[in-house]
């Protein structure tokens, strides 16, 4: 009898054991279990580490509760008033002014709906706004702006790039020590760029001799944003690996960055600065929130809201902007519903700009242009974007379309995606999200003044949705896991011409079904701090629209 009940008993584990290894989910080829930086298969095929991306470089939590002084601008003698009617600008350009002369505090806004009639600037580090939530304290920036306009800056006047020192030898993926002529006025801890000329040699070695003018052949390239992490007579040790060759051919070099800012966020409140009609068509490219040269700070809890005299729209443009920057994170943020999405940098809600090492992560994006992009001359290197919900992207060639679009012709426009916009951005991670648009990885070819091939070594992981994903990618490219309604198109033939120059086509693994784990970053992070990776979720649901 007791043999008799442990057979049925193995049977069962038998039967519960095969169902496991049915039921589990795949992994790649390119992460194995034992994964570890560098490994690649033999074709050449490899995933970059991602995990440096975020506030100090991942894995650090947000600064919580009051960590610095509090200026309260509703207290006495800033005296700002919450009621939708007064200018409180005035009061609060006080408050953050005087937190930067007293060397960094919490600027606090209680719950209320702040009039803004002019800008607000913070120019030094160690300075937060912080709100009350992000559906309690609401910044409504009551003018138009002009073009190229930023509503709420974060940026030192102090910031530029310092002397070159030229390198002595070429630096490759993956290498953190630089060989330079000197090591003159560099010190540990010190921000610094590595940067290159845009020559005719890179620019033909990539296909692009008739594109990538958005830039001038010659012109100075900032490409990747660093901390110095050591320095000896003849070389310069920085903090995260490079992602892509610099050489001597293009006259690489390594420059100081003075004035960026540090340790500063904006929290817990709501935005929104829709103009008039007319208005809001003929002013380009203005954001509301811009961080310029920043490292180690973030965006946390910012909702778009409608404001005073708007029923349905939220912003003008742009939502928030990152430029320069690094280690930086955008968490737990809703944005939607800008006015102008036209072309010219018009309905971009979330925008990575020329940035290494940002997260922007549990996000939602809905009704831009491009919900989110990776922009500017050259783009970005690191950036992680993960767990976002992107839906509803939608953009206009004109005025008069959107006009007609608006009067009841449902076709005047077209559907737009996120997307990596110009120039070569590096080493991208769209990771668990929900993309009910889609994500738009390719040769962009004359678009957007000649923007060309876009991006390089850039990889979807597990994403989702009833969007597409289009992914033509220099060199290698990747699409690993996939949601069973999510397009992908990776391969098409005959292969378009404004696409030539992406071949092979890019590295796809998986698709329609989940693979393990469930968010790479996640996993990457675990790895590089000897930490138990965590439980990723899907993607937020998100406000309702």
């Amino acid at each position: 009898m007791k043999s008799k009940i442990l057979s049925a008993i193995s049977a069962i584990f038998l039967i519960v054991g095969a169902f496991s290894v049915v039921a589990a989910e795949p992994r790649s080829a390119l992460y194995p279990v034992d994964w570890k930086p560098g490994f690649a298969l033999p074709t050449g095929e490899r995933l970059q580490d991602f995990s440096y991306a975020g506030y100090r470089g991942g894995g650090v939590p947000l600064p919580e509760g009051d960590f610095l002084p509090v200026i309260d601008v509703s207290q006495q003698p800033y005296g700002a008033v919450a009621d939708g009617k007064t200018d409180a600008q005035p009061a609060i350009q006080a408050a953050l002014d005087a937190a930067a002369k007293q060397g960094g505090a919490i600027v606090f806004l209680p719950a209320g709906l702040y009039r803004l009639d002019n800008d607000l600037r913070a120019t030094a580090s160690k300075i937060v706004l912080r709100g009350a939530g992000g559906d309690k304290t609401k910044l409504w920036f009551s003018a138009a702006g002009d073009n190229n306009h930023s509503f709420l800056r974060f940026r030192s006047p102090d910031y530029k790039q310092a002397v070159r020192h030229y390198l002595t030898a070429d630096a490759n993926v993956s290498d953190r020590v630089l060989h330079v002529k000197d090591t003159d006025g560099i010190t540990v801890g010190d921000d610094v760029v590595i940067g290159f000329s845009l020559t005719e040699r890179y620019k033909a070695e990539h296909g692009m001799e008739k594109l990538w003018t958005i830039r001038k052949t010659g012109a100075w390239v900032e490409r990747f944003w660093r901390s110095v992490t050591a320095v000896a007579a003849d070389t310069i040790e920085v903090d995260v690996p490079l992602r892509y060759p610099v050489r001597l051919a293009d006259k690489a070099a390594v420059s100081k960055v003075e004035g960026v800012l540090a340790e500063c966020g904006v929290e817990y409140l709501g935005i929104g600065n829709v103009a008039p009609m007319d208005d809001a068509w003929t002013r380009v490219n203005s954001n509301v929130i811009q961080f310029w040269g920043a490292r180690d700070s973030w965006v946390r809890d910012v909702r778009s809201f409608a404001p005073p005299g708007s029923e349905r729209y939220h912003l003008q443009s742009k939502g928030i902007q990152i430029c320069e920057s690094k280690r930086m994170t955008v968490a737990d943020c809703v944005l939607e519903n800008p006015q102008n999405r036209n072309g010219g940098g018009n309905g971009y809600l979330y925008e990575i700009s020329r940035c290494d090492e940002v997260l922007v992560t549990d996000c939602v994006g809905r009704n831009g242009r491009h919900n989110f992009t990776v922009n500017g001359a050259m783009g970005a290197t690191g950036c992680v974007f993960r767990r976002l919900v992107s839906e509803g992207g939608f953009g206009f060639m004109s005025y008069d379309q959107f006009k007609e679009h608006e009067a009841g012709n449902a076709k005047a426009g077209f559907t737009a995606y996120p997307d990596v916009h110009m120039g070569l951005t590096i080493a991208i991670l769209i990771d668990n999200c929900r993309l009910e648009d889609g994500w738009d990885a390719r040769n962009r070819g004359e678009m957007s003044n000649k923007a060309g091939i876009t991006t390089t070594d850039s990889v979807f992981w597990n994403n989702r949705g009833a969007g597409r994903i289009t992914s033509f990618q220099y060199k290698f490219g990747y699409v690993i896991g996939s949601g069973p309604q999510l397009k992908v198109i990776t391969d098409e033939k005959p292969l378009p011409a404004a696409f030539a120059g992406t071949a092979p086509a890019d590295y796809c693994e998986h698709l329609g079904e989940m693979v393990e784990p469930l968010s790479l970053y996640d996993d990457q992070l675990a790895r590089r701090l000897g930490v138990k990776a965590k439980q990723d979720a899907p993607p937020p649901v998100g406000a309702k629209p």
